[in-house]
C-alpha cells in the first residue's frame, strides 16, 4: 500500500533537507580504530540499505551477500602463511610478510538471508493489521589489520576469549608485558608461582602455543565475526496518516573476538577463530516503527534489537557476548515527487552504543520509474554516510527483484586503516 499522496511540493522542506545534511556533516567526529565497533557501525549501515528495500507483506526469500573485494585473497593468503613448510623462523617470516602486505587495511563480508510467510490481514479499532512471520541468518565478519603496540592492558587480547579466568586474572595483574618470543601463559602462570589454580589452568594449555611477537613493529590481525539467527512475528498497522509495525521475536547471538600475531599464525591458528569457545546466547527482543505521512511528506522513528529478557545466557568460561544486546534507534524522512517517474530524496541518522547519530548519518536520493502495482520497474539509488558515496540500481521483473550496490570511499582512512570499497548483491522472490 502506498502510503505516500502526490499533493504540491514545500520549499521549506528542501530547505530543512540541506540544514540538517550541513548540520550532521560538520558535527561528526572522528573515533579511534576498533574492529568491533567498526563492525557494529558497518552493520547498521547496511540495515539502512536493507531498510529502503522493505520486505514487505508478500516475499518468499530474501538474500544479501557483502565483501570487499580483497577478503578473499586476504583469507587464502593467511591459510598459505600458516601451512609454510620449515623451521619456526621461516614460518613466522612468512606470517609476518602476509601481514605486510596487507598492513592498514580492513576487510569485511556478510551474508544475510530472510525468509517470511504472510498471514491474513485484519482490522480491528479502526486499524489495519498486516501480520508476517519472518526468520532470518545474519552472519559478519571484519578484519582490521594494524600495528598496535601491546600493553598490559592488551594484553589478554592475544588470548582466546574462553581462556579461563584465573589466566585472564593473573595477566591483568601482571606488572611488565612479557618478554618478545616467550610462552605467554608460562610468563603469566610465573608471574603468581603459589596460585594453585592459576598453575593447575596453565599445565591444561599446551606449551610454546601463546607465545610474545617478536616484534612491536609487524602488524596484527584484529578479528570479530558474529552469527545472529532470529524467529518471529512481525505485524504492520496503518490508520490514517499513522503507520508503524511491531515485532516480537527470538534472538540467537554468538560471536568471537580475536587478535592474531604472526607468531599464531604460524602456529596455524584460524583466520576467523579457531577457539573452541561457545559464548551462545538467547533473547526474546522487540522492534518497533512508528511513522507519519502527510501529503507527499514522510516521518518515522524506530528501535531495533530491543531486550525483553534473557533466555539462555552464555556458558560460564566463555567470556560472555562481545556484541551485547543494545537498542539500534533511527529517525528517517523522504518525500515523493512525480508518478510515472519518480524522484525521493531523503534524509536519516541511526545510532546504536559505542557511536554517535552522526555516525550514522545519511542522505541521498530515489530515482525510478514502475508499472503493473510495481511489479516491474526500475530504480537508481544516490546516497551518501560520513565513509561511502553508495550507487544502487534495481530491477524488479514481477517475482523477483535484484539490486547491486557500490559503495565508494569519501575518505581514504580511518584511524590509519584504510576504507575498502563494498560490493552488495540483494536477491529476492515474492509472491
Amino acid at each position: 500500500m502506498d502510503l505516500k499522496n502526490n499533493i504540491g511540493e514545500k520549499r521549506s522542506g528542501k530547505k530543512f533537507f540541506c540544514a540538517v545534511i550541513c548540520s550532521f556533516l560538520i558535527a561528526r567526529n572522528a573515533h579511534a580504530y576498533n574492529v568491533l565497533n567498526r563492525y557494529r557501525l558497518l552493520q547498521d549501515r547496511f540495515k539502512t540499505e536493507e531498510m529502503m528495500r522493505p520486505l514487505g507483506h508478500d516475499f518468499l526469500i530474501d538474500l544479501n551477500v557483502t565483501l570487499n573485494k580483497n577478503i578473499k585473497a586476504v583469507i587464502s593468503d593467511a591459510k598459505d602463511a600458516s601451512k609454510t613448510a620449515g623451521t619456526d623462523v621461516q614460518k613466522i617470516n612468512a606470517a609476518t610478510a602476509f601481514l605486510e602486505k596487507y598492513k592498514n587495511t580492513e576487510q569485511t563480508a556478510r551474508a544475510k538471508v530472510n525468509l517470511g510467510i504472510p498471514f491474513f490481514s485484519f482490522k480491528l479499532f479502526g486499524v489495519n493489521f498486516i501480520p508476517d512471520f519472518r526468520a532470518a541468518v545474519d552472519w559478519g565478519a571484519n578484519l582490521g589489520i594494524r600495528t598496535e603496540p601491546i600493553t598490559l592492558s592488551t594484553l589478554i587480547e592475544l588470548l582466546p576469549q574462553d581462556t579461563p579466568a584465573v589466566i585472564l586474572d593473573a595477566a591483568r595483574n601482571m606488572n611488565a608485558v612479557p618478554a618478545p618470543g616467550t610462552d605467554l601463559v608460562a610468563a603469566i602462570a610465573a608471574s603468581d608461582p603459589t596460585n594453585i589454580a592459576l598453575q593447575a589452568a596453565a599445565a591444561s594449555i599446551p606449551a610454546n602455543t601463546y607465545l610474545m611477537p617478536n616484534s612491536s613493529s609487524t602488524p596484527n590481525i584484529f578479528i570479530f565475526t558474529k552469527l545472529d539467527v532470529t524467529v518471529g512475528p512481525y505485524v504492520n498497522f496503518m490508520k490514517g496518516s499513522f503507520f508503524g509495525y511491531f515485532s516480537i521475536y527470538e534472538l540467537y547471538r554468538r560471536d568471537l573476538k580475536a587478535r592474531l600475531t604472526a607468531e599464531s599464525i604460524s602456529k596455524s591458528q584460524d583466520l576467523l577463530g579457531s577457539a573452541s569457545n561457545d559464548n551462545t546466547s538467547t533473547y526474546l527482543t522487540s522492534d518497533f516503527r512508528l511513522g507519519y505521512t502527510y501529503s507527499r511528506y514522510l516521518i518515522f522513528l524506530s528501535g531495533e534489537e530491543m531486550k525483553l529478557s534473557t533466555m539462555k545466557a552464555p556458558k560460564e568460561g566463555s567470556g560472555g557476548l562481545n556484541f551485547e544486546v543494545n537498542p539500534l534507534y533511527r529517525i528517517h524522512a523522504d518525500a515523493t515527487f512525480g508518478e510515472h517517474f519518480t524522484w525521493t530524496p531523503f534524509i536519516g541518522a541511526h545510532q546504536r552504543k559505542s557511536y554517535a547519530w552522526s555516525d550514522g548519518f545519511y542522505a541521498g536520493m530515489d530515482f525510478g520509474t514502475h508499472v503493473l502495482k510495481d511489479r516491474l520497474g526500475l530504480q537508481l539509488r544516490g546516497m551518501l554516510d560520513p565513509e561511502h558515496y553508495i550507487i544502487s540500481p534495481r530491477i524488479r521483473l514481477l517475482f523477483l527483484q535484484l539490486e547491486y550496490s557500490l559503495r565508494i570511499p569519501r575518505k581514504s582512512v580511518v584511524d590509519d586503516v584504510a576504507i575498502s570499497t563494498l560490493h552488495s548483491l540483494n536477491f529476492r522472490l515474492f509472491f
